[in-house]
C-alpha cells in the first residue's frame, strides 16, 4: 500500500513538472542590469554578457538559430526583431524546464551593443551546471565575443 502511495506521489510531481503553466511575464522580464563583459555563474543560474560591434543584430540572429537547434527548446516570448527572446529548454528524461532570456542592448555612444544571456532553472535549487553549459555552448556556437 505504501509503495502505491509513493508511486502516485512521484507520478503527480512528474506530471506537475511537465504540465505546470508557464508565467511568461515572470520568465521573459528578468530584473537584471546590463553588466560589464564577462560570465557570472551562480547556483542554478548563469549570466553571460558579450559585447558586439555595431547593433548586434547579426549576433542575435546567429544565437537564435543555435538556440532553436538545441533539442527540447522552444521560444516562449519575444523575437529577434524585438531584441529580446526567452526560451524554455526541457531536460530529456523528466522534462524539467529551464528558461534562457537573451537581451540585445545598444551601448550609446560606443558603436557597440551587448548580448546578455541569462539561463536559470524553474524547479529546485541546483542544476548541476546545466544552464552554464548551455549558455556557454550557445555563445561559443554563435561566435559571441
Amino acid at each position: 500500500m505504501v509503495g502505491w502511495i509513493v508511486l502516485i506521489l512521484i507520478a503527480g510531481v512528474l506530471a506537475y513538472v511537465r504540465l505546470a503553466p508557464v508565467d511568461v511575464d515572470k520568465w521573459h522580464n528578468p530584473q537584471l542590469p546590463v553588466m560589464g563583459p564577462g560570465e557570472y555563474p551562480g547556483v542554478g543560474r548563469f549570466v553571460g554578457q558579450y559585447v558586439q560591434e555595431g547593433d548586434g543584430r547579426d549576433a542575435l540572429a546567429r544565437l537564435h538559430a543555435v538556440a532553436l537547434a538545441t533539442p527540447h527548446t522552444q521560444v516562449i516570448a519575444g523575437s529577434p526583431d524585438a531584441g529580446k527572446i526567452t526560451y524554455m529548454t526541457r531536460s530529456k528524461v523528466i522534462g524539467f524546464p529551464d528558461f534562457s532570456t537573451v537581451t540585445l542592448t545598444p551601448l550609446p555612444g560606443t558603436g557597440k551593443s551587448t548580448l546578455q544571456l541569462f539561463g536559470r532553472l524553474r524547479f529546485g535549487k541546483a542544476d548541476f551546471g546545466v544552464n552554464e553549459a548551455r549558455m556557454k555552448y550557445w555563445a561559443d556556437r554563435a561566435d559571441l565575443k
